[in-house]
């Protein structure tokens, strides 16, 4: 039904365009190759590549300098071309048929989530820069408003074209909503005994930088407390993809700083009187690739250290590093550290060794650390149950039972969660997975001749009492993943919800998710990250990678937990 449903939208909404239906000539003066969009998705979606292309060309065609080239033929050519298209790739395409411009693009599918990039590229020389964009909708349905604002964009920006007006431009009335943004994340309200992970639809987000409300829909969904209002903030967006993000007041001036962590550069920042604004920036060295970022002030002196994991590229050895920041100036205190860095919200920084090989990843011991001049060792161990192996980026610790006796909770290899006694033996396993990262440690460099194993950290887990009612909840992350998590070695997410799990006697149950976002939730935390005196949930998404023609984009959110309490 639904895909009826989108080809008879697509087909009225392209039919209704003016020039299309018996309107006047126009005099064009621009070529332009529209090639079959790319799909991403699990079930067969080429209806929606020829369908979303066909629209795109009618809309940007109306009324506008553009003639777009017969499709059949653009598509006979693009498949005979070397694929995935790249830029230099349309390039040929285009001087192969003679056209001023080439669009491709793709749909990524994820569910409900859907994802639009699109990219057109100048076929002669000096004649301009590519261009990229990207939309996103909530779901199949919403990919006819993404396309028209796609092609809205198109006309004003590549070709100069005025915008279509609604007059000029009919849709039908059963069109999706014309929200075409990411999800927002809005806490709702889900009756009792709603399964943890379940899915509710997602709201077009507040612009960056502002906060929004909206009564009876909350960002969270609380079991059995219907109509909760929730407060959520989005930060701008950065042309870069998020791997690590911490809280934590760097500065020593009682203000919780955010510090973000990409491939290439380390930033602080702080949000402040609705300004999420930069102090200072650590730039990484090419040889360098940072897996993890945490803040603790493990000396006492109320100013955070920042501790970046981090791998030599070239020899694969850890050659983590530890910054502070003084007048704006971020300086190194210690480097070349052969230490896994992670946090457990103690106030403690651990740290645990690295092997050789896929096997010794992570070499047994968790300790905690203590810095003697330039260099970190080790100290006390962490008391992990016998029998079991852990890293410390998969495990946290607290009282999850509420029986006064401490556990370890930990993702096994399938995401799922699991708790363990002091004796080993397990107390709980969930049903269905959590976590989901992206961010991975080769063997070997990947080459043309050969390509090294990937080990996939873990998500990041938080425990402790977040509501003040003298019992443990646990906060995670779910990423869901295009392909489910049928892969071991490509990963890649696409949707992201937080979930708040409680012991019931029986085991975790959840207590509230968030709304599903669409992209990627590289990490998270929880602190007073707007210096209001109260706790925020806040993660580091990231909604595109980046491609030859395309850049990454990442943002920051927050929620505000009152309204899940």
């Amino acid at each position: 039904m639904m895909r009826i449903f989108v080809c008879r939208i697509l087909f009225l909404a392209v039919f209704l365009l003016p020039g299309l239906s018996g309107g006047a000539a126009h005099a064009r003066v621009a070529s332009l190759a529209i090639t079959p969009f790319a799909i991403n998705a699990e079930t067969d979606l080429s209806y929606l590549s020829r369908g979303a292309a066909e629209m795109l060309a009618s809309r940007i065609a109306a009324q506008s300098d553009v003639s777009v080239m017969d499709m059949a033929l653009v598509a006979d050519a693009a498949a005979r071309a070397p694929q995935p298209l790249t830029r230099a790739g349309a390039v040929a395409l285009g001087r192969q048929l003679n056209a001023d411009y080439v669009l491709f693009g793709s749909i990524t599918v994820l569910g409900g989530p859907v994802s639009m990039d699109v990219n057109v590229i100048p076929v002669a020389e000096g004649s301009g820069p590519p261009a990229a964009f990207y939309k996103q909708a909530d779901s199949i349905a919403g990919v006819i408003p993404a396309v028209g604002a796609l092609a809205g964009e198109i006309r004003t920006t590549v070709f100069a074209a005025a915008p279509l007006g609604d007059s000029t431009v009919t849709t039908p009335s059963a069109a999706a909503p014309t929200e075409t943004g990411p999800p927002a994340p809005v806490p709702v309200a889900v009756p009792a005994g709603a399964p943890a992970g379940a899915v509710m639809a997602a709201r077009a987000p507040a612009p960056a930088g502002e906060r929004t409300t909206d009564a009876g829909s909350s960002a969270f969904v609380v079991s059995g407390q219907p109509g909760q209002e929730q407060d959520f903030w989005k930060s701008q967006d950065f042309e870069a993809e998020i791997r690590g993000l911490a809280l934590a007041d760097v500065s020593g001036d009682g203000k919780t700083e955010t510090v973000l962590l990409t491939d290439r550069l380390l930033t602080v920042r702080r949000l402040e009187q609705g300004r999420f604004y930069k102090l200072a920036e650590h730039r990484l060295a090419g040889y360098e690739n940072p897996l993890a970022v945490d803040a603790v002030d493990t000396d006492n002196n109320g100013q955070a250290e920042i501790f970046v994991t981090c791998i030599n590229k070239t020899t694969g050895a850890l050659a983590s590093f530890v910054l502070e920041l003084s007048d704006r100036t971020l300086t190194t205190v210690a480097q070349k550290q052969a230490w896994y860095f992670r946090s457990m919200g103690d106030g403690a920084i651990y740290g645990q060794k690295k092997g050789l090989g896929m096997a010794d990843i992570f070499l047994p011991g968790i300790f905690r650390l203590a810095r003697q001049g330039g260099q970190y060792t080790a100290q006390a161990p962490l008391e992990t149950p016998a029998g079991e192996r852990f890293s410390l980026f998969n495990l946290a610790m607290g009282d999850l039972t509420n029986a006064g006796t401490p556990q370890v909770i930990a993702y096994d290899d399938n995401d799922h969660l699991r708790i363990y006694d002091k004796e080993g033996q397990m107390v709980w396993k969930s049903e269905n997975p959590f976590g989901g990262s992206e961010t991975y440690i080769t063997t070997k460099e990947d080459s043309d001749n050969e390509i090294g194993q990937r080990f996939y950290l873990a998500q990041r887990i938080w425990v402790g009492d977040i509501d003040g009612d003298g019992r443990t909840e646990v906060i995670t992350v779910a990423n869901n993943a295009v392909s489910g998590r049928l892969f071991d070695r490509f990963r890649h997410y696409s949707g992201a919800q937080f979930v708040c799990l409680g012991w019931d006697g029986l085991g975790l149950a959840e207590k509230w998710h968030t709304r599903q976002v669409s992209g990627y939730a590289s990490d998270f935390s929880l602190a007073d990250f707007d210096n209001d005196g109260k706790p925020e949930l806040v993660s580091a998404i990231v909604s595109s990678r980046g491609a030859v023609v395309t850049k990454p984009r990442s943002s920051v959110i927050s929620y505000d937990l009152e309204g899940a309490q």
